[in-house]
C-alpha cells in the first residue's frame, strides 16, 4: 500500500442491548472526567453468547450479562447522558415493552422489539431505524456521542483471587454498596446481599440472589477505625441494695381475704 493511499478504517463498534440492564450497569460508572473511560459502560461479546456489561468507578464494579445482546466489531464504552437516562427510565416504568437501546458511533436510541432475541436481520432493521430516525425510534441521544474513544481497563484481572467464606470481611462504604445493590437487583428489592472476601485488601465479591448467575459485583474494602466489639453501654445497671428483712416485715403485717389485702394488726402503720 502506497503512503498516499488512506488506511482502511476499522469498522465502528455498534450494539443493541436491553435498556433496563444498561441503565442498571450505568449506576456504577465513574464520575471523574479525568478518568473519562470509566464514565461509560463497557460492552463486549462473550463466548456463551450475548454480551457482558461492565461498569466501575474504581471503588465498585458490576458485571451484568445480556444474553440477547447484539454486538458488532469488538467492544465499546457506552456513555448515556442524564436526560436520556431519565427519559428511558420513565418509559420502562410506565410501559411494559421489550425496550432495547441501539448504539452507533454518533447516536443512541430507544426502540421496542417484538421479542428479546436479536437475530441479525432484526438487528439490521434496528440500526436502519436509528440511522433514519423513523417512527420506531422513541427516544434519541444526540447531544453527547454515546461511544467513548478510549480503552477500558482489564477488569478480569480483579477476579484472579478466589472468594473464601472463611476470610473476614473488611469495612466497606455503605454508599457504594447501596448503588451496587441497585445495579444488581434493579427495581426489585434484594432480600439479602452476600459479601465474600477474596483476601486482605482485595475486592469483595457481592451477590444478590442465589440463582441469579447473570450479575455479580465487586466492592473494594476501605480503612476504617471502627472497633469490632460491642460498646460498654449495653450492660444493665447494677441492682439497688435493699435493707435485710424489710420485705418480710411488711408481709408479716398483711394478709389477703377474697383477693383483698388486709392488715393483721391495724395498730401498726401501713408500710
Amino acid at each position: 500500500m502506497s503512503e498516499d493511499q488512506p488506511k482502511p478504517q476499522k469498522p465502528a463498534f455498534r450494539c443493541i442491548v436491553d435498556a433496563g440492564l444498561l441503565l442498571r450497569a450505568h449506576l456504577c460508572v465513574g464520575q471523574e472526567e479525568t478518568r473519562y473511560h470509566l464514565t461509560g459502560v463497557n460492552i463486549e461479546p462473550i463466548a456463551e453468547g450475548g454480551a457482558v456489561l461492565v461498569a466501575t468507578d474504581g471503588y465498585k464494579l458490576v458485571a451484568i450479562r445480556d444474553k440477547n445482546a447484539f454486538v458488532e466489531n469488538g467492544s465499546g464504552i457506552v456513555h448515556l447522558n442524564k436526560r436520556f437516562i431519565a427519559d428511558v427510565s420513565h418509559a420502562i416504568r410506565t410501559l411494559n415493552h421489550n425496550y432495547k437501546i441501539v448504539v452507533t458511533s454518533d447516536r443512541a436510541g430507544l426502540i421496542t422489539t417484538p421479542a428479546p432475541e436479536m437475530m441479525e436481520d432484526r438487528a439490521e432493521a434496528c440500526f436502519a431505524a436509528l440511522a433514519e430516525l423513523n417512527e420506531k425510534i422513541q427516544l434519541v441521544q444526540f447531544k453527547d456521542k454515546p461511544v467513548i474513544d478510549g480503552t477500558y481497563p482489564s477488569w478480569r484481572g480483579l477476579l484472579a483471587a478466589k472468594p473464601d467464606e472463611a476470610l473476614p470481611i473488611d469495612a466497606i462504604c455503605h454508599h457504594h454498596l447501596r448503588r451496587l445493590s441497585r445495579a444488581l437487583c434493579g427495581d426489585a428489592q434484594a432480600r439479602a446481599i452476600r459479601i465474600v472476601s477474596s483476601g486482605k485488601h482485595a475486592p469483595h465479591l457481592v451477590r444478590a440472589a442465589q440463582h441469579d448467575l447473570d450479575a455479580f459485583g465487586l466492592i473494594m474494602p476501605m480503612r476504617a477505625d471502627i472497633d469490632a466489639d460491642y460498646p460498654d453501654w449495653i450492660n444493665p445497671p447494677a441492682p439497688a441494695a435493699k435493707a435485710p428483712g424489710a420485705n418480710a416485715a411488711v408481709r408479716a403485717r398483711w394478709t389477703t381475704f377474697l383477693g383483698l389485702p388486709i392488715r393483721l394488726d391495724p395498730s401498726q402503720p401501713a408500710a
